[in-house]
């Protein structure tokens, strides 16, 4: 899966709080959804997937349900 992401476009930054990676964003998603644990039961996921060097942070659980719910993420 990370062989995968890693090969998506980093948009250009805008103004203001420097954005996530896409490709960490979508990774978080679909690894979320593979796993199909709760968003407060799968932190320890991130943090294995941060340590094995997959993805850049390892985020609040929020953060990936909010990576879920980003139209922009998932549009065709």
């Amino acid at each position: 899966m990370d062989d995968l992401c890693s090969s998506i476009p980093q948009p250009g930054q805008r103004m203001g709080r420097p954005c996530l990676p896409l490709s960490d964003m979508l990774f978080r998603a679909a690894y979320k959804v593979c796993v199909g644990f709760s968003a407060r039961r799968f932190p320890c996921d991130l943090t294995e997937a941060y340590a094995s060097g997959l993805i850049s942070n390892a985020p609040h659980f929020n953060s990936v349900n909010r990576d879920i719910a980003n139209p922009e993420l998932f549009r065709s």
